[in-house]
């Protein structure tokens, strides 16, 4: 049962991944098709692994470290596209991640999910 369960999560995480990806061949960005409530999970399951990570981290090359991301979604796809998406490579995003842009909620829970998914390659 704890198996069907996580393997139930990782096809929410994944599907959330891929619409949020898939924004980017749409005209407008603006339009969102994930859930509420899938957010809400994307969420508390990220601030779980926050909060069992170190305050320190010391992490070694490669790494692609990002400044701010301001809610700019089409940015945040050309960073990842550019240094190539999570597992092939590291990332380490300075803070930012939203708040000018017209797509902070599209931002923030694409990175949330993808350090849920690679939390060894987001950080």
């Amino acid at each position: 049962m704890a198996q069907s369960a996580a393997s139930s999560s990782t096809n929410i995480l994944d599907t959330v991944i891929q619409k949020l990806t898939d924004m980017r061949n749409t005209r407008n960005h603006k339009i969102t098709t994930l859930e509420e409530k899938q957010i809400y999970n994307i969420v508390q399951w990220c601030r779980k692994i926050f909060l069992s990570e170190p305050m320190l981290l010391e992490l070694g090359p490669p790494l692609n470290i990002c400044g701010d991301v301001h809610g700019q979604f089409e940015d945040l796809l050309r960073i990842l596209e550019n240094g190539k998406y999570p597992p092939a490579a590291n990332y380490l995003f300075l803070g930012d991640y939203v708040d000018r842009g017209k797509n902070s909620i599209e931002t923030i829970t694409l990175l949330m999910a993808y350090k849920i998914k690679y939390p060894g390659n987001m950080f």
